[in-house]
């Protein structure tokens, strides 16, 4: 699968001055030298039991848009980086299970969905990519920052139960251990 040409950057938040408005965070968060770090420490021994630290921000959909995050993790950190749609479900993300990305989906067929064939590295940056490719399609593609040959791609299917999509909500959340996001951009594509 091919990436879009992108063809203008939208939003750009770098963080290096602040954050803007257009970013919700909840929990322990820090910012430190242009880089988020969203951090919940497990101190029960249960990950689910200490809450969670996240970003969030909507965006109206548009056709021939992506989103892209450059993120890396602790070791054993227990997240999730995705969208829900129009504020209901269905929601994706991509996490780590067993030290491999998954692809997780909360519409039909629900759960875990794919294993991404990409081996995650805790404390390594990888891009993280995704766009609506039509109206009831998601492609994406994950991919090291420094070794782009190293990625793997997806697509997921909606339904059309779920259309027409209007706004999505673009979350980043870490429910144990630490995610750090250095960038995130809304991009437009060439048709």
């Amino acid at each position: 699968m091919d990436v879009p040409l992108v063809t203008r950057v939208l939003s750009h938040e770098t963080f290096e001055d602040g954050m803007s408005s257009a970013f919700e965070v909840e929990g322990n968060s820090t910012l430190a030298n242009g880089i988020l770090i969203l951090d919940d420490p497990v101190v029960s021994g249960s990950s689910s039991a200490d809450g969670y630290a996240s970003i969030r921000s909507t965006f109206d959909v548009k056709e021939r848009t992506g989103y892209l995050t450059l993120f890396r993790t602790s070791p054993k950190s227990v997240f999730s980086i995705g969208a829900s749609f129009d504020g209901l479900v269905p929601w994706f993300a991509i996490t780590e299970r067993n030290g491999t990305f998954f692809l997780r989906w909360s519409g039909e067929g629900s759960g875990y969905k794919d294993a991404l064939k990409l081996q995650h590295q805790p404390e390594t940056w990888y891009y993280f990519l995704f766009w609506l490719n039509s109206h009831d399609i998601i492609e994406g593609r994950i991919w090291e920052k420094d070794h782009s040959e190293v990625n793997t791609s997806f697509m997921l299917i909606i339904g059309e139960e779920y259309l027409p999509i209007r706004q999505l909500e673009y979350s980043a959340d870490v429910a144990g251990g630490r995610i750090e996001i250095d960038e995130f951009q809304e991009l437009e594509f060439s048709d």
